[in-house]
């Protein structure tokens, strides 16, 4: 049977036959045990074989020294195996770093220390080679818990002349105290309020670990009472993950840190003491804890407050600490909050969540957010004054939540006329997200007492979710004379004054002029005469934009086209040119005085775009056929193609032309250059089917399917001969 002397890492033991200085008399016999382990040292945790020391004097023994470094240390030691044991004992005598001589620790002349060592066996972190159950009455046993010094092991044999010692064997187990969890120091099992100190030896270097048991949820706080050496920092974890520091709790100069009532559930935790110094130390670990059943349910939930102006909540604990007994379901978190003012609430969390749902005082859902995901974010604007609860799913570690509100701006004008319009961007479940930016596009119209726009909002539409205002002025003949570029108001929907209004596009273009200003004859025609555009320099200088208006003269030479033909094949002819008087010639001259002159007929139809630049001139025409539809637009090459090439090659070329079935709607046109595209539309004016060349080679049409709201729903690819006025409805099954 092999015999083991066990150290485990921090402890250095070094084990040798020991002189005889400061020490009883047995010093005539040594057995070095560098002769059978040639300098034996152990660094790291591993079996070692027990050591058979034979002697053939009638009194016995056997010296070891060890010394043992920067932390207490579990020790135990017996003589199974020693023939005969009757009269054998142990003796441990032990020196003080700060000492020059050895003193008796402890001795043992039958196995009185067994039962303490069974007791505490796990402590050690291995098993033992013996059965200690079996250790006769006789055989010595040493238990304790070794302060860092060193120490000399007796082993004697009995004084017995008549039946002596042949053979010593000793068995020596030594264990670091709290290296890691295996090794922690148990503080106890607790199912109730309780207090606990604890002084668990000494040490000089390194972490101490801890561990404790609650059959309740608890709020546990953590404080070192030592204030020797630098302060060390304090962990707390479960086996399978880090839950909370001392440094998430900030510190003042003569503070010592702490972890100050963390949450924890039922089940078994550790406390990492991390020392950062080398300094010999007697730590001493006050650990309390207090049951709180806070956030589990709806009955309980952790208290947020009641707020009135602004909010703002900041925590952070461990989902799983909330289950009221060890299971794998997943963890909630109830807590609730009252505000008094309508309110904009954000509430985020950092770690991966299932979800967070916000409920209102019934319970009712009121906003979900689904994500699994680091960062989560529910947001809620203008939530009503009341009392809410929200809930978090879920959660893998330590989660961090922040809920932030102020006061909400989403209100409109008690005392102006408004039209809003709210359209949905995304696909929501809740009514209340409609009222979030993120989710709708938002629109405010104010009117004036006249009913004209007065004022627009678009509610939250920047990337910061502020809003867009825009405004219009009127003259004393109710015509529109002033319209401001957009400036941008913080999220609000209520009616922005003119003096703040203009204050916001100062601030936005640094400019008093950020508007268009327009001016009218006065005719009862209220004919545009000139407008200045956007921006200091235009207003300032004169450089505005002036229209009149007259009739063509004799000179203008317009060309009068007409069409003439069938519908689906219209032939353009020009009949000469407009007399005098025949068209309104609107005449526009831009910033920097060149001219664009529209010519109107008297159907109001605008038949020629002519631009002077200079010496040059080019003139646009457009040509309606009999029913009031637009068949050509001639560009300046197209008019003057038309007698060099001809009219059919002219048109191909250069002109738009458009063909229309018998309701007026398109047949199909033909864009400058390229081939003719077919298209076909029912009664109700919706595209049926569209073609361009390459697909009328193929024999295929593009189809489109429209459901009862004249939506688009469905498009496809016909391949084959159809005639042109053929149409058919296809009932689509829902998936």
């Amino acid at each position: 049977m092999k015999k083991y002397l066990t150290l485990l890492l921090l402890l250095f033991a070094t084990l040798t036959v020991a002189s005889s200085q400061n020490i009883p008399q047995y010093v005539d016999k040594k057995i070095h045990i560098e002769d059978v382990y040639n300098h034996f040292a152990i660094h790291h945790p591993h079996d070692v074989p027990l050591n058979k020391l034979i002697d053939g004097r009638i009194r016995n023994y056997a010296i070891y020294t060890f010394t043992i470094h920067n932390r207490s240390t579990l020790f135990m030691a017996n003589l199974m195996g020693t023939e005969p044991q009757y009269g054998t004992s142990l003796e441990l005598y032990y020196k003080r770093p700060t000492s020059n001589l050895f003193s008796c620790r402890n001795r043992a002349k039958n196995n009185i220390g067994v039962k303490e060592t069974i007791k505490n066996q796990e402590k050690f972190g291995l098993e033992f080679d013996e059965d200690l159950t079996q250790i006769p009455i006789y055989c010595p046993v040493l238990y304790g818990v070794l302060e860092p010094g060193e120490y000399e092991l007796y082993s004697k044999g009995t004084s017995d002349m008549k039946n002596p010692t042949k053979e010593l064997r000793i068995n020596v187990y030594l264990s670091p105290v709290g290296v890691d969890e295996r090794t922690s120091i148990d503080i106890g099992h607790f199912n109730n309020k309780f207090s606990k100190e604890v002084k668990p030896g000494t040490f000089s270097s390194g972490d101490i670990w801890y561990k404790f048991n609650l059959d309740s949820i608890n709020m546990i706080s953590v404080v070192p009472l030592d204030t020797m050496g630098k302060r060390p920092v304090l962990k707390m974890r479960t086996y399978f993950q880090q839950l909370i520091t001392s440094n998430e709790y900030p510190l003042n100069e003569d503070s010592l840190p702490q972890i100050k009532d963390f949450r924890c559930g039922v089940g078994e935790f550790n406390i990492q003491v991390c020392y950062p110094d080398s300094v010999y130390r007697t730590p001493r670990l006050r650990v309390t804890g207090f049951v709180d059943n806070a956030g589990t349910d709806w009955e309980y939930p952790l208290e947020v407050g009641s707020y009135s102006d602004s909010l703002y909540y900041k925590t952070f604990y461990c989902p799983r600490m909330f289950v009221p007994a060890e299971s794998s379901l997943t963890p909630y978190v109830y807590h609730r909050f009252t505000i008094k003012e309508a309110m904009d609430i954000s509430i985020t969390t950092e770690d991966f969540l299932n979800n967070i749902t916000l409920y209102d005082s019934a319970h009712h859902i009121v906003r979900r957010v689904v994500k699994d995901d680091y960062l989560t974010s529910l947001d809620v604007f203008g939530l009503s004054p009341g009392t809410y609860f929200f809930v978090t799913e879920g959660g893998s570690g330590t989660i961090y939540i922040n809920v932030k509100g102020k006061k909400s701006a989403v209100k409109w004008s008690d005392t102006k006329n408004y039209i809003s319009t709210i359209k949905a961007t995304t696909n929501t479940l809740f009514s209340s997200d409609l009222q979030n930016p993120l989710h709708a596009t938002h629109e405010i119209n104010y009117l004036d007492p006249f009913g004209r726009t007065e004022q627009t909002i678009q509610y939250g539409v920047t990337p910061a979710l502020n809003s867009l205002v825009s405004r219009k002025e009127y003259d004393r003949m109710y015509r529109d004379s002033c319209s401001w570029l957009p400036a941008v108001c913080l999220g609000s929907k209520n009616y922005v004054s003119s003096s703040d209004f203009k204050k916001h596009i100062l601030e936005l273009y640094n400019d008093e002029y950020a508007c268009e200003k327009s001016f009218y004859d006065g005719s009862p025609l209220n004919r545009l005469t000139e407008k200045y555009n956007s921006g200091k320099d235009w207003h300032t200088t004169g450089h505005s934009e002036r229209v009149s208006y007259q009739t063509n003269s004799g000179v203008s030479q317009v060309r009068l086209f007409e069409v003439s033909g069938e519908k689906d094949n219209p032939v353009l002819s020009q009949k000469g040119f407009y007399a005098t008087g025949e068209l309104i010639v609107e005449e526009k001259k831009d910033e920097a005085g060149l001219p664009t002159l529209t010519y109107t007929n008297k159907l109001e139809q605008s038949i020629l775009l002519r631009t002077i630049s200079g010496v040059d001139t080019l003139d646009t025409y457009q040509v309606y056929d009999d029913f009031g539809n637009l068949a050509f637009v001639l560009p300046p090459m197209a008019v003057s193609s038309l007698q060099t090439l001809g009219q059919k090659d002219a048109l191909d070329l250069y002109a738009y032309q458009y063909r229309y079935d018998e309701c007026n709607h398109y047949r199909g046109k033909k864009l400058p250059g390229a081939e003719w595209i077919d298209m076909c539309f029912d009664q109700d004016g919706k595209l049926l089917r569209i073609r361009d060349e390459a697909m009328r080679n193929r024999n295929e049409w593009k189809c489109i399917f429209y459901d009862k709201l004249r939506r688009e729903v469905v498009t496809g690819i016909y391949k084959g001969l159809i005639s042109y006025n053929f149409s058919e409805s296809v009932d689509f099954a829902p998936d």
